[in-house]
């Protein structure tokens, strides 16, 4: 009959993957409008193959969609602990000493994105006992200030607090110029590290 599709018989062995998918979406519809009512047709509620493969492939989207987010998430997770762990030698590496003391705990750090030069500020908290330790690397020179950690550096970093101290220092490994500051509350429990290379 014409407009049927031709169904092989039980146990015939059809290769459906041979055949071309719209060439197979074509014969499918030919199928529906020959034999289904008008008047199923017209009204739209038949639910045509294209609906079918329409909602397969948005639910296949939606899959890949939400995997494809889920690696994200995953991957910067990663990220920000490595950059975490990180954070206490690269502290250390600025003030030029060994390591950090036991105390001192790293807030905070945040690169600026500047293309010619190097810029990083650090928040750190600490016993106040071992803030003289945090100097060794350099000579520095204590200035009095009245500034915020927010003002007294390059970057804003951690939380807001008052800065009474600031020791800074032009190391000579800086070739075309820079500093190292550490400025610090009046009680040296917290202090921020502001590295600055041209």
């Amino acid at each position: 009959m014409a407009g049927f599709l031709a169904i092989p018989p039980i146990g015939t062995n059809y290769d459906f993957h041979s055949v071309p998918y719209q060439h197979l979406t074509s014969m499918l519809f030919m199928c529906v409008n020959s034999c289904c009512p008008r008047r199923w047709r017209d009204s739209g509620n038949f639910p045509l193959i294209s609906s079918w493969t329409g909602k397969i492939m948005k639910v296949r989207w939606k899959k890949t969609l939400w995997w494809t987010a889920a690696v994200v998430v995953v991957a910067l997770v990663v990220v920000k602990i490595i950059d975490i762990q990180r954070r206490p030698k690269q502290v250390a590496a600025i003030l030029n000493i060994p390591s950090l003391p036991a105390s001192v705990r790293v807030v905070d750090c945040k690169d600026e994105l500047i293309p010619t030069d190097v810029v990083v500020g650090c928040s750190i908290e600490m016993d106040p006992r071992d803030f003289p330790n945090l100097l060794r690397g350099y000579k520095f020179t204590e200035t009095e200030v009245n500034e915020t950690s927010h003002t007294a550096i390059l970057t804003k970093v951690g939380p807001e607090f008052p800065v009474t101290s600031e020791f800074a220092v032009e190391p000579k490994e800086f070739k075309d110029g820079g500093h190292v500051k550490v400025c610090t509350d009046r009680e040296r429990k917290r202090a921020v590290i502001d590295l600055y290379i041209e």
